[in-house]
């Protein structure tokens, strides 16, 4: 058996290898000088709305129109909150007692 391709379109298109792609791309790219005056939420949400916008644009299925246009930028939105803290970001920042 000869592996040659990590990735896939038939892998690349699932929820959990979008997530670890932006991931890898936001962590491998974010300490640029340019990119590290850019907030880390917003700048996820850019490599979030690029993966996106690629891959529905070369499978054919992004609709360049209104709707089309906010599922993309809601979709990379909720890429982009999940990975820099959503929960803590939609809950508050949430402190452990330590004294036992």
């Amino acid at each position: 058996m000869e592996f040659t391709n990590f990735l896939t379109v038939d892998t690349i298109v699932t929820f959990a290898v979008t997530w670890i792609i932006i991931e890898l791309w936001v962590a491998f790219t974010k300490e640029l000088p340019i990119i590290k005056k850019i907030p880390t939420k917003f700048y996820t949400w850019v490599i979030a709305v690029i993966h996106l916008a690629l891959i529905n644009t070369n499978l054919g299925i992004f609709a360049m129109n209104t709707l089309g246009i906010y599922l993309l930028l809601c979709n990379a939105l909720i890429f982009s909150f999940l990975l820099c803290g959503g929960y803590d970001i939609a809950v508050g920042n949430i402190s452990v007692n330590k004294n036992k």
